[in-house]
């Protein structure tokens, strides 16, 4: 979260920056995971992962243009990314 921005607003840039997709509407919180990976800063500073987990609606059509950093892709229902989350 950028200084100033809302965690929503946060969610809606990266979602664009990642994907392409420039419209979320109805941004609902499901929950929030505190992960055990540890994202190295320095060779001294270390951050933590938080997960936070929203439903979105997505404007038709959808055209997903993944950013370099990616490689591929899924839809999942909550029940299944639930699951996959899990074993992060």
């Amino acid at each position: 979260v950028l200084n100033g921005s809302t965690i929503e607003e946060t969610l809606s840039r990266e979602v664009e920056e990642e994907t392409g997709i420039k419209m979320l509407d109805s941004l609902e919180h499901l929950t929030t995971l505190i992960s055990n990976i540890e994202i190295p800063l320095t060779d001294e500073k270390k951050a933590g992962l938080i997960l936070s987990i929203y439903r979105c609606v997505l404007f038709d059509p959808i055209n997903v243009a993944l950013s370099q950093e990616h490689t591929d892709y899924a839809w999942f229902s909550p029940t299944e990314a639930s699951s996959l989350l899990s074993y992060k």
